[in-house]
C-alpha cells in the first residue's frame, strides 16, 4: 500500500493450461489494460491483479518508470533469440519502440544499424552505445532484422536485408492485411519470429542501473484535465512521448 508501482498489461486467468505451463501471457483467456476488456491508465483508478504489479525503487523516477512496459517488449528480442556479439543486427523503424530496441540491445552489448526516416531524433539519443544510424538501405545483409516500422513495406525491406538462413523479427502490429510474395523466404530459409510483451523485471533493472535512459522521448507533459489536449499533441507529426501528470 502507499508505493509506487508498475504494472504488466497482459492480466491472464491463472487456471489455464497455458497459465499452469509458465506462459501467462498468452493466456487465452487474458484482458489486457487499456486494449482488451479492461479500462485503461487515463483514468484516477484501475484495477489490476496484484501478481502483475512489480515495485518501482526510490531510486527511479515516474518519468522514466512509464517506459517499462515498451522496454519489456524490446528486451523480449534477447529473450526469444540466441544473438552473437559478432553479428551486426538490423532494426528498422525509428519511432518509440525501434528506438527502445536499438538503445536496449546496444546497451547488452550488441552492434545495431537503426534504420529510420527521422535522422533529428537520433540527435536527440547522442548516448545510444553501439548504435549507428542510417536513412539509407545498406547494401550489406543481416543475420538478423527487426522489423518496428508498422508498415507493411517495412516486411517487405526486412525480407532484402536478411542474409540466407537468417532471422526476421516481428515487432510490428499492422493495421491492415497486405499482400507480399513469400518466395524470398523460402528460397533463403529466412525464420520468422513474432515478439510482443516481454520481461518487466528485466525492463525495471535496466531502467534503475541507468543502462536505458528513455527521458529524451518526453516530448511534452500535460495535467490530466488536458487530457485531451495531450492526445492532440501526441498525434502530432514528430512526438516521440506525451505523458499524463496524474
Amino acid at each position: 500500500m502507499g508505493q509506487r508501482v508498475v504494472c504488466d498489461i497482459n492480466c491472464a486467468c491463472g487456471y489455464c493450461s497455458v497459465c499452469k505451463a509458465g506462459d501467462p501471457h498468452h493466456c487465452p483467456n487474458r484482458t489486457t489494460i487499456g486494449i482488451l476488456n479492461r479500462d485503461g491508465a487515463f483514468g484516477e483508478y484501475l484495477v489490476a491483479p496484484a501478481k502483475n504489479l512489480l515495485l518501482v525503487s526510490e531510486q527511479l523516477g515516474d518519468e522514466r518508470a512509464v517506459f517499462t512496459e515498451p522496454l519489456a517488449a524490446a528486451l523480449e528480442i534477447p529473450e526469444q533469440l540466441d544473438l552473437d556479439e559478432k553479428d551486426d543486427i538490423c532494426v528498422l523503424g525509428d519511432g518509440k519502440l525501434g528506438l527502445l530496441i536499438a538503445m536496449s540491445l546496444g546497451s547488452i552489448g550488441l552492434n545495431v544499424v537503426l534504420i529510420g526516416r527521422h535522422p533529428e531524433r537520433f540527435d536527440k539519443f547522442p548516448k545510444m552505445t553501439g548504435v549507428s544510424f542510417t536513412t539509407e538501405l545498406p547494401d550489406e545483409q543481416f543475420k538478423t532484422v527487426v522489423e518496428a516500422t508498422g508498415n507493411p513495406k517495412g516486411f517487405e525491406t526486412a525480407i532484402g536485408l536478411t542474409q540466407p538462413r537468417g532471422q526476421i523479427v516481428l515487432k510490428s502490429t499492422y493495421q491492415q492485411a497486405f499482400a507480399f510474395n513469400p518466395v524470398m523466404i523460402v528460397v533463403n530459409e529466412i525464420k520468422i519470429q513474432g515478439s510482443r510483451c516481454g520481461p518487466y523485471d528485466k525492463a525495471l533493472s535496466l531502467l534503475e542501473k541507468g543502462g536505458v535512459d528513455p527521458s529524451p522521448f518526453i516530448s511534452n507533459t500535460f495535467p490530466l484535465e488536458q487530457g485531451l489536449n495531450a492526445i492532440k499533441d501526441a498525434s502530432e507529426p514528430g512526438t516521440l512521448k506525451v505523458l499524463l501528470q496524474i
